[in-house]
């Protein structure tokens, strides 16, 4: 090998190997996968680091069928996240798995989407000399699950029902000329 190309080798290592790498810096959020509109659940929103951190910020956002209620900072970080905008920092520093603070959020009936998102972005993470590093955007998804439990339709391909359909009606009869039938219900 050429002593230009193995010299710009070696310096290529040296500078991947002493350069610090802070990809093990990020945050989630623990949520239900599940909730009926009308309820609030309590998210969890957690940074896991392997370098110790003096402060976050970040943006959390809801959808359309969901409503922040209020973030609640954990005990050894202050700050606020007032509007989901959570500003935080903490003395002394933190490392490993640590909470944030959780935020009630509560489900809205929406006709549109069966399922509520939650996002964490902008995120910017503080080391303990308040260098800034970029973390991570995410994203998840609670499904709703209705309160309404009516039929909206059923149908028949032979036949009819008696009486005609009725979200409040229970019990039906079908006088048939057949042994089979299909039978859909919304």
């Amino acid at each position: 090998m050429n002593l230009k190309y193995q010299f710009n080798f070696f310096i290529v290592l040296f500078l991947l190997f002493l350069s610090p790498v802070y990809a093990d810096t990020s945050l989630s959020l623990e949520c239900p996968n599940t909730s009926t509109v009308g309820s609030t659940i309590q998210c969890n929103v957690l940074v896991n680091s392997d370098i110790e951190l003096s402060g976050i910020k970040t943006k959390l956002s809801v959808g359309s069928n969901l409503e922040l209620i209020k973030f609640t900072t954990n005990s050894i970080w202050q700050g606020s996240g007032d509007g989901g905008n959570i500003k935080l920092y903490t003395y002394p520093n933190q490392k490993g798995k640590v909470s944030l603070g959780t935020a009630s959020i509560k489900i809205i009936d929406d006709k549109n989407s069966n399922t509520g998102t939650i996002s964490l972005g902008n995120t910017i993470f503080y080391r303990n000399d308040f260098t800034e590093l970029k973390g991570n955007n995410i994203s998840i998804n609670v499904k709703l699950l209705s309160t309404n439990n009516e039929l909206s339709s059923i149908t028949l391909d032979k036949g009819s029902l008696t009486p005609s359909f009725n979200k409040n009606t229970l019990n039906y009869q079908v006088t048939l000329d057949s042994s089979n039938i299909t039978i859909g219900a919304v």
